[in-house]
């Protein structure tokens, strides 16, 4: 793919974090969900506006991430959120939708490198209505105990997205925690 030799020609030009960005890239442009999972979560007479979306994780923790909460709000999760994501690796999920698009979050829970229990929400859309957006948030576990879905959708309507090449990127930094949330939306 164009994007996969883009990326490596300007992987090579930047720093640790940006790198990181285009090796996501990278392992979600090799992610595939086929035609016949995405036509089963489609109406027959709707095939024309199916959208498939597909993501990686990775964690860059010393422990596993566990997943703590999902929401979906639209579209279909065909490949689940993974349960666990182990320290320096990763993990995928899919998605199809049709109509009005894919919006959905979830929330990791582990511990940062000073081993105090964290949390790491993410919620992102790509739908007719909103367009492309991404929202995160990180912080103390605490925070995390009980999830307003509403206030996340609303929060993730109002956010703001920054163009990284075709692809948007969010990302916000807990400085106290020293823990960091980063996003792209591929396409």
């Amino acid at each position: 793919m164009a994007l996969v030799d883009q990326s490596k020609t300007i992987a090579a030009q930047l720093g640790e974090d940006e790198a990181t960005i285009f090796k996501i890239i990278q392992q979600a442009d090799e992610f595939h969900i086929d035609d016949e999972t995405a036509a089963a979560a489609a109406d027959a007479d709707d095939l024309g506006r199916v959208r498939t979306l597909r993501g990686c994780f990775e964690n860059r923790t010393k422990e596993t991430l566990r997943s703590k909460d999902s929401h979906t709000y639209a579209g279909y999760v065909t490949i689940r959120f993974p349960d666990e994501i182990a320290a320096a690796a990763g993990g995928s999920f899919g998605a199809t939708s049709h109509g009005s698009g894919f919006k959905a979050g979830v929330v990791y829970s582990g511990k940062n490198d000073a081993g105090d229990a964290f949390g790491w929400l993410i919620a992102f859309a790509n739908t007719f209505v909103t367009g492309k957006k991404i929202y995160g948030e990180c912080g103390p576990l605490e925070n995390f105990k009980k999830i307003d879905w509403a206030q996340v959708e609303n929060n993730l309507y109002e956010s703001g997205t920054t163009v990284v090449l075709p692809n948007l990127k969010a990302s916000i930094e807990s400085f106290q925690s020293r823990t960091i949330v980063t996003a792209i939306i591929i396409g």
